[in-house]
């Protein structure tokens, strides 16, 4: 099936409204062009707060003609609809219990409006909501501004005024219209059309008046993990006496401390967040992520989840998340597809954060038939496939007690995800075959074909993939990659090197070129071209900034003070993947094992499961020993040199390292 992904030819003041953030700067926008547009209204939460004063409220009647005072209006329902310059309904109502529906034609289109009152138990509760043509559209807290080209029948932005909580760096305003390139370049990306995007939204609170026992008190009490965390005898006393059900989704106080409170994080050299590593009974980060239980040894598609902390899984422990309940729904239920599922959840402060996750996307390492979940409210991107569990909550459901606090889901909430998603993609037939091709309205059509080009392109594409298929099993080389400090070069070194040679056709060896070893880089360099110059088809290089070195694996140099610690090599190990090889087309990366170093044996750890992600293998190659069966080791080298014990040396290093300690 082919997902035809429509891009609308934005105008110009169109794509300024797109790109603005200041409230005052928007509403004079929508002044200058309020008579060719349609402009919708709704408050969500509440139309006013504390960031909303006198002059936002000015500014706002100004532009839009508006004649209801906002100021007045904490918490209530609110909806306005102008069109074409007209103010044809606004509205508001002081019983919070209540909701405000507008269905309207539109030319050929249809529109719904929702607005409910900060206690309404209707479907949407206290949310806004705009449907065009059953497309939906949510607001944020705060007054949501959409604005619709009646013409096209699209909704060309929307812009949320948010009445509590000011824009920061942690906390941008979010503007999805802004960032529908990011999503589209996935798919255009891959010049097949062979990895599928969808927008995904997670169960919301339910209600007034739809909410269970537990639930009330959840509310009542402002019930959230930062309150946990900031409190922990509060903790240890929910728990202790089993105050909520989630409480049984833990074996002790401390598995469930672990799952509520925040791994640390940092943000790597492009801007993305990561999660150091971390390990314990209920959390685990590996690589950046969060780690996906039941994941499968061989897979042929992946499946990922880019979103905030209810992506990430806060709440539950890792075989709780609804990455790990998904997982283990594909081994069960359809083994044959051979699915893997990634979280790529990050904490980036909600709806508002989602523009710090944007970058992840361009990460991924993604592959024809893969899908990727963006969460997201708004369905921006017309055909784009869309998973709207947000009602899902609604009792009745048979999932028992589903929330940890007001937004973050325990081990049953996280369940109901993954059952709402595997029917998602169940509908959608796992999205077997499926393509996704970009339309650009206003972009110039491609010359038309006849029917016979279009079978002789076909043909002339089967040909060149089959001449691409043998160079890559028969002609094209295989290049390997060593980085090796060589502090001093040994035999174990020029031993490593010599069994890399037999697996492949050409080797790099990296030399780190960080200068905080007891040997000066210029000196290990020299060494390790010395002893390698009569090896064919082996090349030397300097690993620069970037392989191994204080941007990227600081830990490295300070490694016998860290043994007993678990380190986070995350960061030069994709560095390598993501950058560095395709530069030399290298395919594999050889290392010694490591049976005594710890930081050393966790970086060969991190490669082994990294790597692959990008299509490169990782060999671990056994240690040199001498004929008394000692593991050949620099570190030993170094302690009989500082011992004078030359004669035990020539068994460990070859001749020109042995009279460059000696010298030295």
């Amino acid at each position: 099936m082919e997902y035809n992904i429509t891009i609308p030819k934005y105008t110009e003041f169109e794509k300024q409204l797109q790109n603005e953030v200041d409230f005052f700067k928007y509403m004079k926008l929508l002044e200058r062009e309020k008579n060719n547009y349609l402009i919708i209204v709704a408050a969500d939460d509440t139309p006013t707060g504390p960031l909303f004063t006198p002059e936002h409220s000015a500014a706002m009647m100004k532009a839009l003609g508006l004649r209801l005072n906002m100021l007045k209006a904490y918490r209530q329902p609110y909806v306005a609809i102008i069109d074409g310059g007209e103010v044809i309904y606004e509205q508001t109502s002081q019983d919070l219990t209540k909701s405000i529906t507008v269905n309207a034609d539109f030319g050929k289109h249809k529109l719904f409006v929702y607005s409910g009152g900060f206690d309404c138990a209707d479907k949407f509760g206290r949310k806004a909501v705009l449907k065009l043509d059953d497309a939906p559209f949510y607001g944020e807290t705060g007054l949501n501004f959409f604005t619709l080209n009646t013409q096209k029948g699209v909704v060309v932005d929307s812009y949320c005024h948010e009445t509590f909580h000011e824009p920061s760096p942690e906390k941008p305003l979010w503007k999805p219209f802004k960032y529908m390139d990011n999503i589209i370049s996935l798919i255009q990306n891959d010049p097949r059309g062979g990895v599928i995007c969808c927008f995904y939204t997670l169960p919301e609170f339910p209600p007034l008046g739809n909410r269970s026992k537990q639930e009330q008190i959840i509310k009542a009490n402002g019930l959230g993990c930062d309150s946990m965390r900031k409190d922990k005898k509060f903790l240890n006393q929910i728990f202790d006496n089993k105050l909520f059900d989630f409480c049984n989704d833990f074996k002790s106080v401390e598995d469930m401390s672990d799952a509520f409170f925040l791994p640390e994080s940092y943000e790597d050299m492009k801007g993305i967040i990561q999660f150091k590593d971390y390990t314990s009974n209920a959390v685990n980060m590996r690589n950046g992520n969060r780690v996906t239980t039941d994941q499968p040894d061989k897979y042929k598609r992946a499946v990922f989840f880019v979103g905030v902390s209810t992506t990430v899984g806060l709440g539950a422990d890792d075989a709780h998340t609804f990455e790990s309940y998904l997982q283990r729904k594909f081994n069960e239920l359809i083994p044959n597809e051979e699915f893997i599922v990634y979280n790529y959840g990050r904490y980036a402060g909600g709806m508002r954060g989602l523009s710090r996750l944007l970058v992840l996307l361009s990460t991924l390492p993604l592959k024809t038939g893969d899908i990727v979940f963006f969460w997201n409210y708004q369905p921006v991107i017309s055909g784009l496939p869309y998973c709207d569990l947000s009602l899902m909550a609604r009792r009745p459901h048979n999932y028992g007690e589903i929330f940890s606090d007001r937004t973050h889901f325990s081990a049953n909430g996280n369940k109901m995800i993954a059952d709402g998603l595997f029917e998602f993609l169940k509908q959608h037939n796992f999205f077997k075959d499926a393509t996704m091709k970009v339309t650009r309205q206003g972009a110039k059509p491609l010359p038309t074909q006849n029917i016979d080009d279009i079978k002789e392109n076909e043909l002339l594409t089967d040909y060149k993939n089959e001449l691409i298929r043998f160079y890559k099993n028969k002609i094209q080389p295989k290049v390997g990659a060593i980085v090796m400090n060589a502090n001093p070069f040994t035999y174990g070194h020029r031993f490593l090197v010599e069994k890399a040679l037999t697996k492949c056709d050409y080797l790099v060896v990296f030399v780190v070129e960080e200068d905080k070893s007891e040997i000066p880089f210029k000196d290990r360099f020299a060494l390790v071209k010395k002893n390698l110059a009569d090896l064919p088809n082996v090349f030397v290089r300097k690993s620069g900034e970037f392989i191994i070195s204080s941007k990227t694996f600081s830990e490295y140099f300070a490694k016998e003070s860290l043994q007993e610690q678990k380190i986070d090599t995350t960061l030069d190990v994709t560095l390598f993947a993501k950058e560095i090889a395709p530069c030399l087309n290298i395919s594999v990366r050889f290392a010694g094992e490591e049976p005594t170093d710890a930081i050393t044996r966790q970086y060969n750890e991190d490669m082994k499961r990294i790597l692959p992600q990008y299509g490169i293998d990782f060999k671990e190659i056994k240690r040199k020993q001498t004929e008394t069966g000692e593991i050949i080791s620099a570190s030993t080298v170094r302690k009989l040199a500082k011992a004078k014990e030359f004669d035990k040396l020539k068994a460990l290093a070859p001749p020109s390292t042995i009279e460059y300690l000696k010298r030295h």
